[in-house]
C-alpha cells in the first residue's frame, strides 16, 4: 500500500477557503458548519453524568452494528490497557445532541526496541485485539462520514503528544479524503491505508426456520451432525446461558475451556489462546459483567452429564449477534460442540428478529461456509508535522508490511 505524503499547501485566502483555527473545549480545530463542535471529553463525564446519552448512540446503530463500541467494553480497555494521561476521547455534538464517540489512546511506536514515534489509536487496537476487534468511531445514523471529517483535523489540530493517528473506516463512512489533512500548515502531511479487516456477516431472515432454509447444505449437514452426536453420546445434555448470570466464576470457567481448546493437539483445530495475556482476562472480567446485565454479551455452555465442556461467547449490539471467541474439553472434539453452539447462538438470534451474524473478522473456509457476504472496515493513518514525520512513518510503515509478510508465511506453514 502507498503512502500519500505531500506538501502542505499554505492556508489560502479568499471567500471560498475562509478557514480560521478555534478553540472548541480543550481541542482547537478547525472552524465547522455553525451548532457543530468537536471536544475532548474526559471519560469519568462520558461514563459519568452524560452516560445516558452514549447508550442512546449506542442502541441508535443501524445496519451491520458494532457490538465493541459498547460503553463498557471502551471502559473496560481503557482501564485495563492505558493510563488516564493516554486516553484522548473526542465527542461531536450538535447543539445538546451527542453525534459521534471517537476514543483514542496514545501508545509508543518502536523498532528494535528504541521509541521511534508515537501515535493515536482507536480503543481496541494493538496489544488489546484479540478483545476489541473492531476499533470504531461511533456515530448517529446518517452522520457516520460527517463524524469522521470533524474528528480528523481535531486529532491533528489538538495536541495529543502524537506523530500521527490511525483511524477505522466503516462502510457508511465510504472512504478516507486526503483533502482533511491538507491545508494544515505543515510541512508534511500525509494519509496512508494501512490495512483492512474483513468480517464474514449472516443475514437473518425473520426467523430460524426461514434462515436455516436459505444455508448452504454443508451448514445445514454440520448443524445436524453435531446435534445428532452430541444426543447419540448417551449422557444426559443441556444448554446453559448466561447474561444477567454471567460473573466470575462463568467467566474463568470460559477462559479454561478456551485455553483447553488451544492445546488441543489435532492440528485441525488448534486455535492460540487468545487470553494467555493476564491483562486480557482482566479485560473479560472488568467488561462482560457490566454487558451481561445489559443484555450485550452472553456466553452459552453445554453440559454433558453434569459437567460444562464448551463454552462460546456471543457479544450483542443493535440487531446484531457477534460470535466470538470459544472453548471446550479435548474429549467432546468429535461432537462438534462449537458448531453445535454457534448454531443455538444463530437461531437464537433469528427468533429474536435480530438482523445480521458477525462471524467476526478474518474470513477462512469455516465461516465463508456460512456466508459470503462480507463487512469490510478500512484502517487509515494520516499526519501533519514537521521533516521528521516522513522517516518516522516510513520506518513504521516498512516494519508493519515486514510484520504482515512474516505473519503470511507464518499462516502458510501452519
Amino acid at each position: 500500500m502507498t503512502a500519500v505524503i505531500v506538501p502542505s499547501a499554505q492556508p489560502r485566502t479568499g471567500p471560498s477557503s475562509n478557514r480560521k483555527t478555534e478553540t472548541v473545549g480543550e481541542a482547537p480545530v478547525a472552524s465547522r458548519p455553525a451548532g457543530i463542535r468537536v471536544e475532548l471529553t474526559p471519560l469519568a463525564r462520558l461514563a459519568g453524568p452524560e452516560r445516558a446519552t452514549w447508550d442512546a448512540l449506542f442502541e441508535a446503530q443501524q445496519g451491520v452494528a458494532n457490538p465493541f463500541c459498547a460503553p463498557e467494553w471502551v471502559e473496560a480497555w481503557y482501564e485495563t490497557f492505558t493510563e488516564a494521561a493516554d486516553r484522548f476521547v473526542f465527542t461531536v455534538h450538535e447543539g445538546d445532541q451527542l453525534i459521534a464517540v471517537a476514543p483514542f489512546f496514545r501508545s509508543k511506536v518502536a523498532s528494535r526496541r528504541v521509541a521511534i514515534a508515537r501515535r493515536l489509536q482507536l480503543v481496541g487496537a494493538g496489544q488489546g485485539g484479540s478483545l476489541l476487534e473492531l476499533p470504531q468511531i461511533l456515530a448517529a445514523p446518517g452522520r457516520e462520514r460527517e463524524a469522521l471529517r470533524e474528528t480528523v483535523p481535531a486529532t491533528l489540530a489538538t495536541d495529543t503528544g502524537a506523530h500521527w493517528v490511525e483511524t477505522s473506516v466503516t462502510p457508511a463512512m465510504a472512504w478516507f479524503e486526503g483533502q482533511w489533512v491538507k491545508g494544515t500548515g505543515q510541512q508534511v502531511a500525509f494519509h496512508r491505508h494501512q490495512m483492512s479487516r474483513a468480517c464474514v456477516i449472516v443475514p437473518l431472515d425473520g426467523s430460524w426456520l426461514t434462515t436455516r432454509s436459505g444455508l448452504k447444505r454443508n451448514v445445514k449437514e454440520s448443524l445436524r451432525r453435531a446435534k445428532n452426536r452430541i444426543a447419540k453420546d448417551g449422557r444426559s445434555w443441556a444448554v446453559r446461558e448466561h447474561a444477567e448470570t454471567l460473573d466470575g466464576t462463568v467467566i474463568d470457567r470460559f477462559l479454561a475451556l478456551h485455553r483447553s481448546r488451544a492445546q488441543q493437539e489435532d492440528s485441525s483445530s488448534k486455535h492460540p489462546d487468545a487470553f494467555a495475556d493476564e491483562a486480557r482476562r482482566a479485560c473479560l472480567h472488568r467488561a462482560l459483567p457490566k454487558l451481561g446485565a445489559k443484555g450485550r454479551a452472553r456466553i452459552l455452555e453445554l453440559e454433558l452429564g453434569g459437567e460444562i465442556v464448551a463454552a462460546q461467547l456471543v457479544l450483542h449490539a443493535p440487531g446484531l449477534s457477534y460470535i466470538h471467541s470459544s472453548g471446550f474439553l479435548p474429549d467432546v472434539w468429535n461432537l462438534g460442540p462449537v458448531t453445535f453452539l454457534q448454531g443455538e447462538a444463530i437461531s437464537a438470534a433469528a427468533d429474536r428478529g435480530e438482523q445480521w451474524i458477525n462471524m467476526s473478522p478474518g474470513p477462512h473456509v469455516a465461516k465463508l461456509r456460512w456466508s459470503e457476504q462480507v463487512d469490510v472496515h478500512h484502517d487509515f493513518a494520516y499526519g501533519a508535522g514537521g521533516r521528521s514525520l516522513r522517516w518516522r512513518y516510513a520506518a513504521f510503515a516498512a516494519a508493519q508490511t515486514q510484520g504482515e509478510v512474516n505473519h503470511a508465511i507464518e499462516l502458510g506453514a501452519s
